[in-house]
């Protein structure tokens, strides 16, 4: 911008003695004036699948400290359409679908104001979070391991030692929760009628929501979603066996197949007022006629 508008602004000099650019660390200022702006505080916008997406691709800027920060941005240093990043193209899609997945912890929903659907955490979902280390609820863990991964392709560190630290690292945080409990509030727990232990909890199938003991595979208790919730009580299937009259239609006294001796039934159409004729054999007797004033016309032969 400063070639584009060269000449057309003329800069006037700073009329304050004390120039910044002489600022050294240690040095100190005399604050002369300070103004103060009063606007309310906006939350931050929800994440949607596309700006999730984006922010799986440059991570780092996420990333707390400094130096994790930069190892995280090396990572990515030879492509210039991600920095930082965590997962891949490949991954990051199924990521989202984990994270949809956990319905108890992450709503994702339609929002006004967005054109896309939004990702909410739960009440239990916000527990969850803040009963977790810093470096886990941040991309700090992953940009750890980036720089552990670099260590280990220049031969600086060999992947037994890489193991070894994930192992330390995980038995430190189960002592902890060993030790101090977790503080998440059950709401509306339901407690799964068939183990008595479990709870029951919304889940999302390949054929769409349902609900289910979380101690699934011990417990594989499932209920059907109804408005939201499992529906406990639900109404009896229709009886898939069929009575002989549905099944076969008016069964005749007098007409026989002449391939397996079984009685022909006289059923209805599609068409209004229209019937066929078929032997009570089926599957296994597959012989069908027309009708012809109430008996099947055998002069046509069989269908």
């Amino acid at each position: 911008w400063e070639v584009l508008y060269k000449g057309e602004h003329n800069d006037e000099p700073n009329a304050n003695a004390f120039d910044l650019a002489t600022l050294q660390q240690g040095d100190e200022g005399l604050c002369d004036l300070v103004t103060i702006d009063k606007k309310k505080t906006k939350p931050l916008k929800y994440f949607t699948e596309s700006t999730l997406l984006a922010a799986m691709s440059r991570a780092a800027k996420y990333v707390s400290c400094p130096d994790l920060r930069k190892a995280l941005e090396a990572k990515d240093k030879n492509n210039s359409a991600e920095s930082g990043s965590i997962g891949t193209e490949a991954t990051r899609a199924s990521i989202l679908a984990k994270i949809e997945s956990n319905t108890h912890l992450v709503s994702v929903v339609l929002e006004k104001g967005y054109s896309e659907r939004v990702y909410k955490t739960t009440v239990a979902g916000q527990e969850f979070c803040a009963l977790l280390p810093d470096e886990i609820i941040t991309p700090d863990t992953s940009a750890l391991w980036a720089d552990y991964q670099a260590s280990i392709k220049k031969g600086e560190l060999d992947t037994k030692t890489f193991v070894g630290y994930i192992d330390s690292y995980l038995e430190t945080q189960i002592q902890f929760v060993k030790d101090n409990g977790v503080a998440i509030t059950a709401i509306d727990r339901i407690v799964c009628p068939t183990c008595q232990k479990g709870s029951i909890t919304k889940r999302k199938g390949k054929n769409g929501v349902f609900h289910a003991c979380n101690r699934y595979p011990d417990c594989k208790t499932a209920f059907q979603d109804k408005k939201g919730k499992p529906d406990f009580d639900p109404k009896p299937k229709k009886k898939e066996g069929l009575s002989n009259a549905e099944k076969f239609g008016v069964v005749s006294e007098t007409e026989f197949c002449k391939q397996c001796a079984k009685p022909l039934a006289r059923k209805p159409a599609k068409k209004k007022d229209t019937f066929w004729w078929g032997c009570t054999g089926f599957p296994a007797c597959k012989v069908r006629f027309f009708d012809k004033n109430g008996k099947p016309d055998r002069d046509k032969g069989e269908l």
